[in-house]
């Protein structure tokens, strides 16, 4: 089902119902990993990852620069991930709709 957002008072915005409930039933369902992401579930970055089902593969992470020391403590660790040129990763796509 497609419906019109201008109805709704939106200018140029068309959803698409059924994509969004597809999309809303696998969101969370369990798929095979393949890379690890140690460094993100490490208790000392937990508190660093705002989502828990969006945290970085260890391959493809931003590491923050730090020394030896402080690197045992999560102070080299953000939850970034490295994207190709010219991908759109969008996270809470419509958050505020």
């Amino acid at each position: 089902m497609r419906i019109s957002c201008r109805k709704l008072g939106f200018k140029s915005l068309d959803l698409d119902l059924e994509e969004f409930d597809l999309l809303q039933a696998n969101r969370f369902k369990k798929v095979a990993v393949t890379q690890s992401c140690r460094e993100a579930l490490q208790n000392v970055n937990l508190s660093k990852n705002c989502y828990t089902d969006v945290i970085p593969f260890d391959e493809n992470r931003v590491v923050l620069k730090s020394s030896k020391d402080t690197r045992s403590s999560g102070r080299d660790y953000i939850n970034a991930s490295f994207v190709e040129v010219g991908r759109l990763v969008p996270v809470n796509p419509f958050h505020s709709l």
